[in-house]
């Protein structure tokens, strides 16, 4: 008995299968690079086929880094610092260049594609910023939030998230990522 050549038996089942026929005309329609082959988890692409890749701390730090620093300059961290007599008390808030600055980290489950999405409202505030909602597209959800934290502790300001980030976290089961002078730090649940 002669054996099947592999390349023969998968164009056999591309071309006489229902969900061959699919992934095969859906892959060939003008303007559709890809498809996905429903209810498989494998993205199509062409004539290879990758698993669709889900969101980890390491993806978002490594495909957004760009992102995320220049968020994180926009945030004027290397502002000159506030004398130190002038250090912040609890319930102030004094001028400053700096302030913070964020953005959603957003998941399509379809394709595996992180997407930052800028916080609605820009910052203008050294102790906070507004996330205010994502505009989600189709098959996206959040996949978790980032933010800025640069004033120093010479400033009086801590290094790791706020107990309002905590809360924020916990309240929308978000996770976050904050960037100090001490580099990226996650905290909430984890990513997922």
């Amino acid at each position: 008995m002669k054996k099947q050549d592999p390349r023969a038996a998968m164009a056999n089942i591309m071309n006489n299968s229902a969900q061959g026929k699919r992934v095969t005309v859906a892959v060939s329609r003008p303007g559709t690079g890809a498809a996905m082959a429903s209810g498989t988890g494998i993205q199509t692409t062409g004539t290879r086929s990758t698993a669709v890749l889900p969101p980890s701390e390491d993806r978002i730090e490594g495909e957004l880094g760009a992102t995320l620093n220049d968020l994180w300059e926009a945030s004027h961290p290397h502002a000159t610092s506030i004398p130190v007599a002038a250090m912040r008390t609890f319930g102030s808030n004094p001028p400053s260049r700096k302030n913070e600055q964020g953005c959603w980290i957003l998941y399509n489950r379809q394709t595996g594609r992180l997407r930052p999405e800028n916080f609605a409202v820009p910052s203008n505030d050294r102790d906070g910023c507004s996330p205010g909602t994502p505009n989600l597209q189709a098959h996206e959800r959040v996949a978790a939030f980032f933010h800025t934290h640069p004033n120093s502790n010479d400033e009086g300001y801590n290094a790791g998230p706020s107990p309002a980030d905590q809360s924020f976290a916990q309240q929308t089961g978000y996770p976050g990522l904050i960037r100090t002078r001490n580099g990226y730090r996650w905290f909430g649940p984890p990513v997922a």
